[in-house]
């Protein structure tokens, strides 16, 4: 399955690595793909609890969830 997230607050490259280097250390996370000039994030997961721990974890790296 896959999903994306709008994802506030990215700026720059630096900003993709880290929520991609953050978000594929999630267990049956398979693909992700960060874009800051979109601000969004896609991932291929494998469960819906997937898709809320990445919510966490963006959070948790200071950016903000949007909708």
């Amino acid at each position: 399955m896959e999903k994306t997230i709008k994802v506030g607050g990215m700026h720059c490259n630096g900003c993709e690595f880290v929520l991609k280097d953050t978000i594929e250390g999630i267990s049956g996370i398979k693909e992700v793909r960060a874009d800051h000039k979109k601000g969004t994030v896609t991932i291929k997961y494998e469960s819906e609890k997937n898709v809320a721990e990445t919510k966490k974890a963006i959070e948790s790296e200071g950016y903000k969830v949007i909708g």
